[in-house]
C-alpha cells in the first residue's frame, strides 16, 4: 500500500511505513512503525495518524488495537488482483484521491494481463519461521498464474498456509 499511496500522489500524507516498505526509494526515509507482521503499537499512536491501512488476516491484531485508541482504520484484505482494484479504489476516494486511483485501476487494468507462458512451477516464502507460503486463495496466486507460472501449493485452499520444509523439496 505504500507503493500504493506513491503512485497515487498521496506520499506527502504518509506518516510512517513498516520497515520492509523500500520502494520508491523515498519510503526509505520514512518513519518505521516495525515489520509488516509485528507493526509497533507505541510507534503508530505516537505518529498521530489520520488514517491507518491495515492487511487482514495477517494485522488483526494491530487493527483491535488501533480502534481501541479510535484511530481510524482502512482494512485491505485481497485474495484477487479484482480485490485489490477496489482497494486503491476505495482508498483513493478516503483520502481524496479518486481520480488518481481511478487511473492507475485503469493502467493496472490494461497492463496486467496473462503471459500465455508454459507454466513452471513456483514456490514463493513468504515467512521462513513458520514456513509460509501462498495458496490458492490470494492474490499472488493469481498473479503468478498471469506471469506464466504454477504456484506448487495452489491445491491448498487458505490464503497463506504454514507448510513445511520436506513438503516444499517433495512438490
Amino acid at each position: 500500500m505504500t507503493e500504493v499511496i506513491f503512485a497515487l500522489g498521496a506520499q506527502d500524507d504518509l506518516a510512517g511505513v513498516t520497515t520492509y516498505c523500500d520502494y520508491p526509494d523515498a519510503a526509505r526515509k520514512l518513519p518505521k512503525v516495525g515489520d509488516f507482521s509485528n507493526p509497533s503499537l507505541e510507534r503508530i499512536v505516537g505518529l498521530k495518524p489520520d488514517l491507518v491501512i491495515v492487511n487482514l488476516p495477517e494485522q488483526n491484531r494491530i487493527k483491535t488495537e488501533l480502534e481501541q485508541y479510535k484511530i481510524p482504520v482502512f482494512v485491505t484484505e485481497p485474495e484477487s488482483l479484482a480485490d485489490i482494484y477496489r482497494d486503491i479504489t476505495n482508498l483513493g476516494g478516503r483520502i481524496g484521491r479518486q481520480r488518481a486511483a481511478d487511473s492507475l485501476v485503469a493502467y493496472m487494468r490494461k497492463h496486467i494481463r496473462p503471459t500465455g507462458r508454459k507454466a513452471k512451477s513456483v514456490y514463493i516464502e513468504l515467512s521462513p519461521r513458520p514456513l509460509i507460503t501462498i495458496g490458492r486463495n490470494n492474490f499472488l496466486n493469481e498473479m503468478v498464474g498471469m506471469a506464466g507460472g504454477k504456484n506448487i501449493f495452489d491445491d491448498l485452499g487458505r490464503p497463506y498456509p504454514a507448510v513445511n520444509q520436506e513438503e516444499v523439496i517433495k512438490r
